[in-house]
């Protein structure tokens, strides 16, 4: 059977990382990781800057990408649409990204190696 792409941008993975003494437990789909996901992805693992206009892009990227996680905004869980991530602090969107982009990393590793 040939593989549908639009169920596979559905399927998720999880998504553990450290962040702050902290363990974010988080859901990702990594199958909806297009080449300009890819190349805002190694452009923050490179070390490269975020500028406002990438700030926007990675806070649209992840409100894309993310389904779940547990960071909390006071007494409420922190909301995943673009409009709310754009107001979350950078140091938590850039570890986020990196938590991903090692994700990716693996699964693209495993499946070559298949």
């Amino acid at each position: 059977m040939a593989i549908n792409i639009a169920v596979l941008a559905k399927k998720t993975a999880p998504l553990v990382f450290e962040f702050d003494g902290e363990t974010v437990n988080a859901e990702f789909t990594p199958h909806k990781i297009t080449p300009a996901y890819r190349a805002l992805l190694n452009r923050l693992d490179s070390g490269a800057g975020l500028d406002e206009d990438a700030k926007i892009a990675t806070a649209k990227m992840l409100s894309d990408l993310i389904t779940k996680w547990d960071v909390m905004a006071g007494d409420e869980p922190a909301s995943l649409d673009y409009k709310h991530l754009v107001d979350i602090p950078l140091t938590l969107l850039g570890a986020t990204c990196a938590a991903i982009w090692s994700a990716v990393g693996k699964l693209m590793n495993v499946e070559s190696n298949s």
